[in-house]
């Protein structure tokens, strides 16, 4: 019999952070999995390391040319065998329950095409930062849509997300023309199927490692990848884009000032939060995300930048310290 999920994970340099990736997908409980490395042309020691899991049953290992993210997807979706699948990056972790939960919902639930999780931020290290996503369904602008992706994507990152195998393949899988937002075009491509066909697992299953020279670092990237993958959304429903498009342009405007505000580029942020104000201050109201990014990029345009570094590095410590106390009381 086939597997219940096929868990593929892309693989590109990640010799310091492969270990904790592959011991969280082999540490999924009470579901039948095959697990898919794909090694997208590594050149440090990412090869020698999955070298040393040979011996285990579920997981293979299939070597290529370096030819980027989304064809690295389409490799190990080709070769799963799973019913579902789902994608962990080479450096993001699974929490042991996260592929039950998402197949226990995908069979319960025919109609359902895509589902992902909430997920937590951890650092270059792996330890929780205090920042994490539990946005409910209900507040999400669209709703989980063709419409809500396009205005944010709020299943965050290729991590979080498990389909049907076969809904994936329908819809074409990743494009590999894509630089950057690839996961989104994917995502947009799934809800066109057919309606209602999204749902969302309400628990933390995800922890996205954030770590230095990250492409979702990068806001001129992000920036021609989310461009590129709404034009071809345009072409397939120019009547459902052009409804949510100004606050799509807002919600985006607005995580791009995150982006570049974070890389230390406070003009580039000023800029896109003004632009995403400018956009649709409908869509951003009740967003308590842009009030903070707002603020954060107010206050560097005021302080000298050394003194807004050590107020942002002191709030960055104590939020994780928060998390990590939290975390042992919960333990």
């Amino acid at each position: 019999m086939a597997p219940d999920i096929s868990i593929v994970i892309p693989a590109y340099n990640v010799a310091g952070y492969i270990v904790p990736t592959l011991r969280s997908a082999l540490a999924q409980r009470d579901v039948a999995t095959e697990i898919i490395v794909v090694d997208d042309g590594s050149n440090d020691a990412t090869p020698r390391i999955l070298e040393g899991f040979r011996a285990e049953p579920r997981l293979r290992v299939i070597r290529q040319l370096n030819q980027g993210l989304p064809a690295a997807r389409n490799t190990g979706l080709a070769a799963a065998v799973g019913r579902h699948v789902g994608f962990l990056d080479g450096d993001d972790l699974w929490d042991p329950v996260k592929a039950r939960r998402h197949v226990d919902l995908l069979d319960r639930r025919p109609e359902i095409d895509l589902t992902y999780s909430w997920w937590r931020i951890i650092d270059d290290a792996g330890e929780v930062t205090g920042r994490h996503n539990t946005e409910p369904p209900e507040r999400l602008l669209g709703g989980l849509s063709f419409e809500g992706l396009a205005i944010e994507n709020f299943a965050g990152n290729g991590s979080t997300v498990v389909c049907r195998r076969e809904a994936l393949l329908r819809a074409g899988g990743f494009d590999p023309a894509l630089r950057a937002c690839e996961d989104l075009d994917a995502w947009l491509r799934v809800a066109l199927l057919r309606e209602g066909n999204i749902a969302l697992v309400e628990e933390i299953l995800t922890s996205y490692r954030m770590r230095g020279g990250q492409m979702t670092r990068d806001w001129q990237r992000m920036l021609q990848g989310w461009e590129a993958a709404i034009g071809k959304a345009r072409l397939r429903a120019p009547d459902r884009i052009a409804a949510v498009e100004r606050m799509a342009m807002a919600r985006r405007n607005r995580f791009l000032a995150y982006i570049a505000y974070e890389a230390g580029d406070h003009a580039a942020a000023r800029g896109f939060i003004l632009g995403a104000w400018r956009a649709s201050p409908r869509a951003l109201l009740g967003d308590r995300r842009c009030w903070l990014v707002s603020s954060a990029v107010a206050v560097a345009s005021v302080l000298p930048r050394g003194l807004h570094e050590g107020l942002a590095a002191t709030v960055k410590r104590h939020r994780a310290e928060r998390a990590r106390l939290r975390a042992t009381s919960a333990a």
